[in-house]
């Protein structure tokens, strides 16, 4: 999934961290596939979504715990994009880009499970 939905990190990457044994290195950026060629034409800018991503993951362990019905990442990123009482997000601005935040952290969560690193979406344990 993240191969397909990832527009500018290298499949070669992709493809590695997927297969790789924990704590292989990442090989480095071929430079020629098509998201590397679109990277270097568009070139995007990066921006730091983490507050934004950290609320995401609120809304859905507040949905989690108070709901016993199938919950939808429609239902997540309708609540993110039209909160009642704080400010409307500034980087993850409209419900495209917060329903590809949310599938990235789904499919990162995904190709992690039985691998070394632990990357648990709904952990309340964990300190942010």
């Amino acid at each position: 999934m993240l191969f397909c939905i990832n527009t500018y990190q290298c499949h070669l990457q992709i493809v590695a961290q997927a297969y790789a044994w924990p704590g292989k290195p990442t090989p480095v950026v071929c430079k020629r596939c098509d998201n590397c060629l679109r990277h270097s034409q568009d070139k995007p800018e990066l921006q730091n979504a983490f507050n934004e991503i950290k609320e995401i993951l609120d809304i859905v362990e507040m949905l989690c715990a108070n709901f016993t019905k199938k919950i939808r990442p429609a239902d997540v990123v309708d609540i993110f994009c039209h909160p009642i009482k704080s400010s409307k997000p500034k980087i993850l601005k409209n419900s495209d880009l917060a329903t590809l935040a949310l599938t990235d952290l789904v499919a990162r969560e995904r190709a992690s499970k039985g691998r070394s690193q632990k990357l648990v979406l709904l952990d309340k344990k964990v300190n942010r």
